[in-house]
């Protein structure tokens, strides 16, 4: 959950990765509904914001998962959670 840190003149959220992760499955669902089992998703933290990698769970016919070159979507966040860019896979 994001909270808060109040300076003397300021008050900012801080966001944790629970937060972005909650954001990119809202941000998305309609990506992540290509896949009946949806998404799994990467998140990794900068200086600037956050990015995450949102793959969609494929099976192949022996049931074991599979990837396809190209098949993410990336999501970048800045610091506080607001989301910046979609960026489509290749």
């Amino acid at each position: 959950m994001a909270s808060l840190i109040c300076l003397s003149v300021a008050c900012s959220k801080v966001v944790g990765s629970a937060d972005i992760i909650a954001a990119v499955k809202q941000d998305s669902l309609t990506y992540c509904s290509t896949s009946k089992e949806g998404c799994e998703f990467r998140v990794s933290k900068g200086a600037t914001g956050w990015g995450v990698m949102a793959f969609p769970i494929r099976r192949g016919a022996d049931g074991r998962r599979s990837y396809v070159p190209g098949d993410f979507q990336g999501y970048s966040y800045d610091i506080d959670g607001h989301l910046i860019q979609v960026m489509p896979g290749l």
